[in-house]
């Protein structure tokens, strides 16, 4: 796995007491404590899922690209750094935690009580989070040998920062963020002076920034030269950044999410929704009467007719469009993109479940399906289609629409009675298995809309983000 051997943030070395603080609890209807998740249990459940996540989506590869485009012939030293980095966005994520006030009034963690400053109206979290990844990596980077690197790595640090400052909101802008470090009503810049004391008696590394050294107006200046620079040199670099920026967020809302729903629920997410046996759809589709009937005509006739001029019989034309694409996209398979154009009638959805089938056959790392059309009059008569071809199977359940006129799916969730010691498949009645499933399209196959689609690579609420972790190896 591509982070295999690197390190993670050591919560006991930088963080006092790191045993005593509280990440979630969880409470009854009469709002009384009954359960509760220390800082420690919640981070380590986030990193669990990012490897869960990456080996689920076969990830690898999409690091590596990253790290060729955005630190390519850097150092040993500088690729272990840029690793660590990343990893430690998910892992550093919740510090902000530590705020005193955040653990009393939030938590109602009574060991924080004499430490609570009233005076001081902050008992947030995420703000804080960056400042404590952004001091801890500035240190480092600073002790790092290649210091023609260092300018490049502070850059990602920022971005990894904003990343974290924004895990519980809407995406806003990079400014923004550089606005609440430098000017003196923002609350980064507080955190770094007179809001010291939310959380200086528990982090145990001394806060390098302040109004004197200008060390995060150089920063957060140096940066931005860098990415203008970038962008104007080369466009494919600026969209590397613009690119590794929405994914990572992608990452760290499902690590979060997860490991929180986890908590709450008592569920482990062990289903994210992959294709596990394409041979389950694609048996189902090739029973079809449809099917046989192609398949007869390849052996009696395909390949045989050079004019169809004259022809009277459409259903050999929508035969032939089938066997045409899918012999030519068995020929370019090695190919990234496919163009399969038609009139309507002409038989362009079995043609397109038929590659679809066919191209996670040759390709196991895709475990996924995404058709988009233009209008959801569409998906409609496409959820027909595929209605007649699995009727009376379970693999409607696998297939999803998603849009604005759908409801959320109903799932199933396996329940386990500890005290009676039986477990079963109920219902999902309070929606909260069903709702994560709709979050992060925990489908193997979707029908959706293109505005959809467009709104995942270039929309900036919250929910948008959680969505384009699944497209990677999805088609």
């Amino acid at each position: 796995m591509y982070f295999d051997n690197v390190d993670k943030f050591n919560l006991e070395e930088y963080i006092k007491n790191s045993d005593k603080i509280y990440a979630h609890v969880f409470e009854n209807e009469e709002k009384d404590i009954i359960r509760t998740e220390t800082l420690k249990e919640h981070l380590e459940l986030s990193i669990k899922y990012f490897y869960k996540i990456i080996e689920n989506k076969e990830l690898d590869n999409v690091f590596s690209n990253f790290e060729i485009n955005m630190i390519n012939g850097f150092s040993d030293e500088g690729k272990v750094l840029f690793k660590e980095m990343l990893k430690n966005t998910i892992y550093m994520h919740d510090l902000g935690k530590i705020n005193c006030n955040f653990q009393y009034y939030k938590m109602r963690n009574d060991f924080f009580k004499e430490d609570i400053n009233c005076s001081l109206n902050n008992s947030n979290h995420s703000m804080l989070s960056s400042l404590i990844y952004i001091n801890h990596y500035f240190i480092k980077i600073k002790q790092h040998k290649e210091k023609s690197e260092n300018g490049i790595l502070r850059t990602i640090m920022l971005l990894n920062a904003y990343v974290i400052s924004k895990h519980h909101g809407n995406f806003d802008s990079f400014d923004r963020f550089k606005e609440k470090f430098l000017d003196l009503d923002e609350e980064g810049y507080k955190l770094c002076g007179e809001e010291l004391s939310l959380f200086s008696k528990v982090y145990k590394e001394e806060i390098v920034f302040n109004s004197k050294n200008k060390f995060l107006y150089r920063l957060f200046k140096n940066a931005e030269k860098l990415l203008d620079n970038s962008e104007q040199e080369n466009k494919l670099e600026g969209i590397c950044f613009y690119i590794y920026e929405r994914f990572l967020s992608s990452i760290l809302l499902a690590c979060d999410y997860y490991s929180t729903s986890n908590f709450k629920n008592g569920l482990e997410i062990k289903d994210f929704g992959k294709i596990g046996d394409i041979e389950e759809f694609y048996k189902s589709f090739k029973d079809t009467d449809v099917y046989k009937s192609i398949r007869k005509y390849e052996n009696k006739n395909y390949g045989k007719t050079k004019d169809f001029s004259d022809l009277k019989d459409i259903n050999v034309l929508r035969d032939e469009l089938f066997l045409d694409s899918e012999k030519s996209m068995l020929k370019n398979i090695d190919r990234d993109i496919f163009y399969l154009e038609a009139p309507t009638g002409s038989g362009k959805s079995n043609a397109a479940f038929n590659l679809s089938f066919k191209i996670i056959e040759k390709f196991k790392n895709i475990n996924k399906i995404f058709y988009v059309y233009p209008f959801n009059t569409l998906i409609e008569q496409n959820i027909e289609t595929l209605n007649k071809i699995f009727k009376g199977k379970d693999i409607m359940d696998k297939i999803a629409v998603i849009n604005s006129l759908v409801p959320i799916k109903t799932e199933k969730i396996h329940y386990k009675d500890i005290d009676k010691k039986e477990s079963s498949d109920v219902l999902d009645e309070n929606y909260e298995i069903s709702l994560l499933n709709r979050q992060f399209l925990h489908y193997p196959m979707i029908l959706t809309t293109h505005v959809s689609l467009f709104n995942y690579f270039l929309g900036f609420l919250k929910k948008i983000y959680f969505l384009l972790l699944r497209l990677p190896t999805a088609l």
